[in-house]
């Protein structure tokens, strides 16, 4: 029941015949006092389409008893699959956590929010990754987590490196040719962090509203790199959202756009990929490592199934043994990481947001705060040179 005293229609599964009406909501939530339709259907197409299976992937709310009424609440769980190293994770992305203007505080987020951890938990998502307010979706069990590195590029910084002038850029277009996808599409696929993507989408990704992409060629040389603007503009360019290719082509590229469109800054945004970070370190005038996103943990015993191929292999070459259960004091199945025969087990019990600092925090587990049942030295020397996992979204693909 509402704050009015109204009886609401439970959260459903959005069907196409919805989605007109889910996207004209969503512009209002977000994007009051812009012009245009479905604005931010065109600045992310990679998640929203007037397609059955993407409109599956809202859930809304509407008013009324029997569900018959306008949409007052929506939110977006989208199917991702990240990668670190060999493992693979299931995630649920949520976005457009959306109450009506009129209708806030009511609870609509809540139900909305309870409502998508549930459908994640049956969709075997095992972890939620979101963007937002820590201390709004903490009450959630959503923490600050991943890894992601800032870099700042000036003049100066890059002075050093020789802005090829023979060096011909070329923009980034549906019409590029298919060769030229194809070796994007291999290069991100070599990452070890990052986003498996699905490459009939990799257009919609690289070529969103708002986001300008540049790519050269010399031989067998390649690099490519796109940059976005304030405000969902594609210029004036101040951030680098994704760099990929020969680590000098990539710095010839971001010097010779620096140089003509007369940029006194950019701030480069990479993953913990060693690759990535080559690109952009030693043409930086600072750097600095940041939390990704925030991070759910939603089921404990699936993550640790999809993580011990990673941390087995880290402990088998570290000739680390034993076994840790993590003990979620909400209730659930257990997450049981094996890693190598022998070895003491042992017990540690974390609520989701201990859990989402201990797994995928950037503080080492030495130093992670000892407010956690069974974190005794002993497992905190073996858990140590294991965790934290870094993850990583990267931007292109944020929700």
């Amino acid at each position: 029941m509402s704050a009015r005293g109204q009886v609401l229609a439970p959260v459903r599964v959005a069907g196409i015949a919805d989605y007109d009406e889910a996207m004209r909501f969503t512009d209002l939530v977000f994007r009051p006092g812009q012009r245009g339709r479905r604005i931010v259907e065109s600045q992310y197409p990679h998640l929203y389409r007037q397609e059955p299976g993407h409109a599956r992937r809202l859930m809304i709310l509407r008013d009324g008893e029997g569900g018959l009424g306008p949409i007052i609440g929506c939110i977006g769980v989208h199917p991702i699959s990240l990668r670190s190293d060999e493992a693979r994770i299931s995630v649920g992305g949520i976005g457009i956590v959306g109450a009506h203007p009129e209708r806030r505080g009511e609870g609509i987020m809540t139900r909305l929010l309870h409502a998508a951890i549930t459908r994640m938990q049956r969709q075997r998502k095992a972890v939620s990754v979101l963007t937002g307010d820590r201390l709004r979706y903490g009450r959630f069990g959503w923490e600050n987590g991943g890894c992601s590195n800032l870099f700042s590029l000036t003049p100066r910084s890059t002075g050093e490196v020789n802005a090829n002038r023979s060096l011909r850029l070329l923009r980034l277009s549906n019409g590029a040719r298919r060769s030229v996808w194809k070796r994007i599409a291999d290069i991100a696929d070599r990452q070890p962090y990052g986003v498996v993507r699905n490459r009939m989408e990799q257009h919609a990704v690289m070529l969103r509203k708002g986001k300008e992409g540049w790519y050269c060629h010399s031989g067998e040389r390649f690099a490519y790199a796109v940059l976005s603007g304030p405000n969902r503009k594609s210029r004036p360019y101040v951030r680098v959202d994704e760099v990929g290719g020969e680590s000098q082509l990539v710095q010839q590229i971001l010097c010779q756009l620096m140089q003509r469109f007369h940029l006194s800054r950019l701030d480069g945004l990479s993953g913990p990929n060693p690759e990535e970070v080559e690109h952009f370190q030693s043409i930086s005038e600072s750097w600095s490592r940041i939390t990704d996103g925030m991070v759910r943990v939603n089921d404990i015993s699936l993550l640790c199934q999809q993580l011990e191929p990673l941390l087995r292999r880290r402990a088998r070459n570290l000739a680390l043994r034993g076994v840790v259960r993590f003990i979620n004091p909400e209730g659930g199945d257990p997450g049981i990481l094996r890693l190598g025969r022998g070895g003491r087990s042992y017990r540690i019990e974390l609520d989701r947001q201990q859990l989402t600092r201990l797994l995928f925090g950037l503080v080492p587990v030495s130093e992670q705060a000892s407010d956690t049942a069974g974190l005794s030295c002993a497992c905190r020397s073996l858990l140590n040179p294991l965790l934290p996992i870094p993850l990583y979204l990267p931007l292109l693909n944020r929700v």
